[in-house]
């Protein structure tokens, strides 16, 4: 335990006791040792990871353009398969009753010259592809008509084909397969597709068409730059004209009994690690798998290993000299900052010397100044706040002042007008009321949106009793704004201004009120279409809307504009426009806010 305390005590010492230029060279000597070699390992690591990656991706675009070579090279006899499956001339010749040798020698010329017209390959020297299409390509026919001679060439019995593959009657229409060989024991891949009549449905026999192994394995060793093999196998994973060896027997049966997905994989065979590709082919839908050892990618990677060692060590020595140099630097200028911060702490909030630099401890200086006179500008401008805050209920508290006198007096000069049937005037004072006992929203600094927007109504029944206006009025406000929150008497202000302004002085026009939610931000536009007003107004009342000058010919519009940004800052925005077809558009934006958080700003 005393030990336990005695260390414990030696560390307390050590952070807070000895000179932050000790500390710096004790901590380097102990501790940056160990990150920089754990450093070096890490980048060594990953660099192997790295050169392994590039090696994959290599391999990948090698073994894609490989494939797509094949599946290029597959599609075109499949599709030569395909053109004589359906040559109807082929189907009327194969389906036709022979009744003489001559009718069977002109059918077989017939079919014979129908067949070397597709099947024949093109080779062009200024092509490089086309020389895959060397090779003996043959076509045979098992069909099902015994008026045809059978050559053991072109044309063959069914019965011949039933006796070699017994698969092909259960099998969809067509089907690849390999292992086959001719005479002289070349080795064959083929298409084999199923032959009808399509006049009549009768199954006329089956088309195979044999496609030269040869080929396949030009595709395959064509562009070798790497260190690998490359196998195209078939659905039984045998090898297409190459016999697998011992190692890439191992390497296929492991794909085969783990059913390994097209992609990259990296695999452990008997000790062996092995990178492995499978790729499907959307033609025959065999595979092209290919293998690489691990370690031959990794031999690249010593030199990376040798030359990060090298790298460290040199980074060790260099450190420690440029420490040793740079602590006394540093700490010098930690002391004047310490003593800056001395002077704040004694009620200085106008320090005013400098660190000199513009590394870290100078930025750090600098930005506690910066932190020193912004400290002073929020004192100053929540002093205002305060100040504007108690000015607004200063002011809901003088429109409380004895309501009840105004709205006694209004009803009764409403009932009177009934009595003498002036509805109108009925209409009108009812109107009154309502407006300003929504003005007073007993007593509350806000209200929802869906309250302003009543107001207004109110306001424009008034003004068109009031003043004999006629006009249109065009209210298009988001759902989604009724029920949000924010003060009160934010829009009929406008619409007084453009009622007075605009549309008055002509003595009808249109209005326009529409709202809508854009970046969270609620969005409100008033337009109308009346005598608009000049380039000088227009400027003035832009400068009222961004605060730069108040008000001088009335107090409603720098109300709103005072009040809106005392509660929302720089989120508020206000600006007038003069729209190209006459009139005037006023559009403001606010956060959209509900009653719990407008409420809790006011607290």
């Amino acid at each position: 335990m005393k030990s336990f305390l005695k260390r414990k005590g030696c560390i307390h010492r050590f952070c807070y006791d000895v000179k932050i230029r000790k500390k710096l060279a004790i901590l380097f000597v102990f501790f940056a040792l160990i990150p920089l070699l754990v450093t070096g390992i890490a980048s060594s690591y990953i660099s192997q990871r790295y050169v392994l990656e590039n090696e994959k991706n290599m391999l990948l675009q090698t073994m894609e353009e490989k494939l797509t070579t094949l599946d290029y090279f597959l599609a075109i006899y499949a599709n030569k398969c395909e053109m004589l499956s359906n040559n109807l001339e082929l189907q009327r010749l194969l389906g036709k009753n022979n009744e003489n040798i001559y009718d069977e020698v002109t059918s077989y010329h017939a079919i014979e010259q129908i067949i070397n017209q597709v099947a024949d390959d093109v080779r062009y020297e200024f092509l490089p592809f086309s020389e895959y299409f060397r090779g003996d390509l043959k076509i045979e026919i098992f069909n099902t008509n015994q008026t045809l001679p059978s050559d053991q060439s072109l044309l063959y019995p069914i019965a011949d084909y039933q006796e070699e593959e017994t698969t092909m009657g259960n099998t969809p229409l067509y089907q690849w397969i390999s292992g086959l060989r001719d005479t002289k024991n070349r080795e064959y891949i083929a298409m084999e597709r199923k032959l009808y009549n399509y006049q009549n449905g009768d199954f006329l026999g089956i088309i195979r068409m044999m496609i030269p192994v040869e080929r396949i394995r030009k595709i395959l060793d064509s562009g070798e730059k790497y260190h690998h093999t490359a196998l195209f196998v078939d659905g039984r994973y045998h090898a297409i004209g190459v016999k697998e060896g011992e190692e890439e027997q191992r390497y296929l049966n492991y794909i085969a009994n783990n059913n390994l997905s097209d992609g990259i994989h990296e695999i452990r065979v008997e000790k062996e690690n092995i990178i492995a590709g499978v790729f499907g082919s959307s033609v025959s839908g065999w595979q092209l798998i290919y293998f690489t050892e691990t370690d031959e990618i990794m031999d690249g990677a010593n030199a990376i290993l040798f030359v990060t060692g090298i790298s460290v060590m040199m980074t060790i020595v260099f450190c420690a000299v440029f420490l040793l140099t740079v602590s006394k630097i540093i700490t010098r200028r930690l002391g004047l900052l310490v003593e800056k911060t001395n002077c704040v702490r004694g009620d200085n909030l106008s320090v005013a010397f400098m660190i000199e630099g513009k590394d870290e401890i100078g930025v750090v200086d600098q930005n506690f100044n910066e932190m020193i006179g912004r400290v002073n500008q929020l004192i100053e401008q929540e002093y205002k706040a305060k100040l504007q805050k108690n000015r607004a209920v200063l002011e809901l508290l003088q429109e409380q002042i004895n309501p009840h006198l105004l709205y006694n007096t209004l009803s009764m000069i409403g009932y009177k007008a009934g009595k003498s049937e002036q509805l109108e005037i009925v209409q009108a004072v009812d109107n009154l009321i309502r407006f300003y006992k929504d003005i007073l929203n007993r007593g509350e600094l806000i209200s929802p949106i869906r309250k302003e927007l009543d107001m207004v109504e109110e306001y424009l029944s008034i003004t068109r009793f009031v003043y004999e206006l006629s006009f249109d009025t065009v209210i298009e406000i988001e759902d989604s704004l009724y029920n949000c929150w924010t003060i009160k008497l934010f829009l009929q202000p406008l619409v007084e201004n453009a009622l007075l302004h605009g549309i008055r002085p002509q003595g009808e026009g249109i209005l326009c009120i529409q709202g809508y939610e854009k970046d969270g931000l609620a969005v409100f536009e008033v337009m109308d279409n009346g005598c608009g007003m000049s380039r000088e107004d227009l400027e003035e009342l832009n400068k009222i809307c961004a605060g730069e000058q108040e008000h001088e010919k009335g107090y409603g519009l720098s109300n709103v504009v005072r009040r809106l940004r005392l509660f929302f800052g720089n989120h508020f925005k206000m600006h007038f426009y003069a729209p190209m077809e006459g009139g005037t558009l006023v559009r403001l934006s606010f956060p959209l806010s509900d009653e719990e958080s407008i409420r809790r700003y006011l607290e």
